[in-house]
């Protein structure tokens, strides 16, 4: 017999799967739910202690024996408070006693009501991880309670173990479900030592790769030797710093939707943020398998997915894999992206906006600089245009605020010996605008500031904001703040000052920008809200033509590759594919 209660059915499923096989049953109503749901079950052992501080540390005695992890619940209110003292020394002692406290709707809490307490405030040293899990009523719900419960029962184990705290709000007492249980989604955790790593073989895998510093030689090659091993893609952007073997700039594909038929079977993300809507919606609306590397070993559910966490470094991962490999590899995957991303070109004209500043500046920076992108447009646009493997890349994609990346790219400026750029909007560039007063700037600077006296982002079609037209810009919108012009306050901290109000002086000022100075150099490029929407839309709508043209030339391609074998050149593929179209 089992409670409707779709918390308790994924507690109860996450119990069973991580074979927590003990409870101690303390007597109480609120917790009726989660004990009439496993005292009749034969995968549990359950015991009734009345006192709550006396089941805390008989579950502590019954772990010592066992030398297994043992659930313990009680009742709300008062209950949960006489579970301190046991969870005390289940701390101490690295006891992985599970404190699963039953409480009320969170509308109840702090409302006078009877038996309503901030149960999630215990100490520190009562739980390794403490959880709170509400009564379920929507997915996002329901997969918030599926990652934490995991988390909580995961650390019963992890680095030593412990307690672990799980509050689990009830509305009602006790409603019968179907005595037969769902499964819940088990997320398991990884490391060198664990072994039975999961296969790969016979799926379509991608790694996508978030921010990230330049890899290693050997980091590089363990990757590339995976791609060779597995039907695998490496998607990748600007921040990605990631150009080997099997890398993908998906994101020009991805931008366009329509892309079902590109899913894997499994996601790899390693890295940190994407700053990448695009792949973001690809992997929320996709029925992927999510499996996250990272030394940190965090549960980084970001797409509600998450099945496996590998606590270890990337290279120790890829390694593993590489050496549990099985038997030849089918690369149709790699090549269907190929054939997808490469068939597509961009326009070849725009308005003065952010997307011609990257399709003018992009091929002129020059090799071994370092690029900072602030967040949104700055970063959108210029992901659209390639750019020398040399160049290194970053954001502040972690935070993703406008209000410190002037700064942050003026630190890594003085502390490097190359050229240092950075495309900036207005809005970001006079929030951290003070920055440029800082005494220890260098010469290595190029600024690239994008001026469109607002924020592009509530105008673009995407975006609430631009149901309101004009009227955003009252307050929704940021707009008319910051004068005409920078270039007084610029020029004041000593930077050469370039102005740009059309495509002629853009193309003129881009051998300077790429040319060694005096001082630090400032471009501000001057262009309006609506042109730079009216670019993005440009995009968007050649690259959808180009799609609805060339489903045809991809088959076609297939089948010239299919016919002559594997070892066409790159430049032959390209050869066909402009001929196809």
């Amino acid at each position: 017999m089992i409670a409707a209660h779709k918390n308790v059915r994924i507690l109860v499923s996450l119990l069973k799967q991580h074979n927590i096989r003990h409870i101690v049953c303390s007597p109480g109503s609120r917790n009726m739910s989660i004990v009439k749901s496993v005292e009749d079950d034969p995968f549990f052992t359950c015991y009734s202690v009345v006192d709550e501080r006396s089941a805390a540390y008989f579950a502590v005695g019954l772990s010592l024996e066992l030398r297994a992890s043992v659930a313990i619940s009680c009742t709300s209110a008062q209950a949960t408070r006489n579970y301190i003292p046991g969870l005390t020394e289940a701390y101490y002692r690295k006891a992985p006693i599970l404190a699963i406290t039953a409480d009320y709707d969170e509308n109840i809490t702090d409302q006078l009501n009877m038996q309503s307490l901030r149960q999630m405030s215990i100490p520190s040293d009562c739980a390794n991880v403490s959880v709170d899990i509400p009564v379920i009523r929507d997915e996002d719900q329901e997969h918030m309670a599926t990652r934490r419960i995991n988390q909580a029962i995961d650390s019963l184990t992890r680095n030593g173990g412990g307690p672990a705290h799980i509050n689990m709000r009830i509305a009602k007492h006790w409603a019968r479900g179907d005595d037969k249980l769902e499964m819940a989604r088990k997320i398991t955790r990884h490391n060198l030592h664990s072994g039975n790593w999961p296969s790969l073989d016979g799926k379509k895998i991608m790694i996508a790769v978030g921010q990230h510093h330049s890899f290693s030689d050997a980091g590089q090659q363990a990757l590339e030797e995976f791609v060779s091993k597995y039907n695998a893609v490496v998607y990748v952007n600007h921040i990605s710093n990631y150009h080997g073997a099997g890398s993908v700039n998906g994101n020009i594909r991805l931008f366009t939707g329509h892309s079902k038929h590109l899913c894997p079977d499994i996601a790899i993300t390693i890295g940190g943020h994407f700053g990448d809507y695009a792949v973001d919606s690809f992997f929320r609306t996709s029925p992927i398998e999510h499996w996250r590397v990272a030394e940190d070993g965090n549960y980084s559910d970001s797409y509600s997915k998450l099945k496996h966490v590998f606590e270890c470094r990337e290279l120790d991962f890829f390694s593993c894999m590489n050496q549990q490999a099985g038997g030849t590899a089918d690369h149709s995957y790699l090549e269907l992206w190929q054939d997808e991303t490469d068939s597509l070109t961009l326009p070849e004209t725009y308005p003065l906006s952010q997307a011609m500043v990257a399709q003018k500046l992009s091929p002129s920076i020059p090799s071994g600089s370092v690029l900072h992108f602030a967040i949104l447009n700055s970063m959108r646009f210029w992901e659209f245009f390639p750019l020398d493997h040399s160049i290194r890349c970053y954001c502040n994609v972690a935070g993703f605020g406008i209000d410190g990346c002037l700064s942050t790219f003026l630190g890594q400026s003085v502390a490097s010996e190359q050229l240092c750029y950075l495309v900036i909007g207005d809005l970001s560039f006079f929030y951290d605008m003070n920055s440029l007063g800082i005494r220890c700037l260098k010469n290595n600077i190029r600024i690239i500031l994008v001026n469109n006296n607002g924020g592009c982002e509530f105008r673009l079609k995407s975006n609430a904001a631009d149901k309101f037209g004009d009227d955003s810009n009252r307050h929704i919108a940021a707009t008319d703040h910051f004068g005409e012009s920078a270039e007084g306050w610029v020029r004041n901290n000593g930077f050469n000052y370039i102005g740009v109000r059309s495509e002629d002086e853009l193309n003129a000022a881009s051998s300077i920008m790429a040319s060694p100075s005096d001082k630090p150099v400032l471009m501000e490029v001057f262009t309006t809200i609506k042109d730079d929407a009216q670019a993005l839309q440009i995009i968007n709508m050649h690259l959808h033509d180009q799609l609805d043209l060339s489903s045809g030339s991809v088959k076609a391609i297939k089948n010239i590759r299919r016919t002559v074998g594997q070892h066409l050149s790159r430049d032959m593929k390209d050869k066909l594919k402009r001929f196809l179209k």
